[in-house]
């Protein structure tokens, strides 16, 4: 299955347009790891607190789940590292505008955003194919995730700002 990348923490401030089905088996896993979650097919602020709280209890060896967060904590996310961890099946992992709008600030910058993610994707800096190799491979490199982030900090505002004049 495909699964989308989430935002996680105190940036959920409402509800987010994520798959209803997917969010309720992301529930029900978070549920079965000890965190108090209703299932209820909404990610909201409860859902995006408690794979929060399951992520600093299970820390990802792997950065990739931590990558964007070195620079900028609006970003931290769930994709296949934390996924994995849950028991869920994630194929793959898909950056949504409709998700991440609320959170960039605007759906325009979501797209720059998702776009900068689908650009470090082709240049093999991240992967958004799962399952991720065995916990015993080579941490994500940080200089690869200030790359990132630098491209999504700075490329974002300035999209935007292109964006605003025409």
């Amino acid at each position: 299955m495909r699964c989308p990348i989430l935002p996680v923490g105190q940036v959920v401030t409402g509800p987010l347009q994520v798959d209803p089905a997917f969010v309720r088996e992301l529930q029900q896993a978070l549920r079965r790891a000890g965190e108090s979650v209703p299932v209820n097919g909404e990610y909201g602020p409860q859902t995006a607190a408690a794979l929060r709280s399951f992520q600093d209890k299970h820390p990802d060896t792997t950065g990739i789940d931590r990558a964007l967060e070195i620079v900028d904590s609006r970003f931290r996310y769930a994709s296949c590292a934390t996924y994995r961890a849950l028991g869920l099946r994630c194929e793959s992992v898909y950056c949504s505008p409709a998700v991440w709008g609320p959170i960039a600030g605007s759906e325009q910058a979501a797209l720059i955003l998702c776009a900068a993610v689908a650009a470090a994707a082709d240049q093999g800096l991240i992967s958004l194919s799962c399952p991720l190799p065995p916990i015993t491979a080579r941490p994500f490199p940080l200089w690869a995730a200030g790359v990132i982030t630098a491209t999504i900090l700075v490329g974002v505002p300035l999209a935007a700002r292109s964006l605003a004049r025409r």
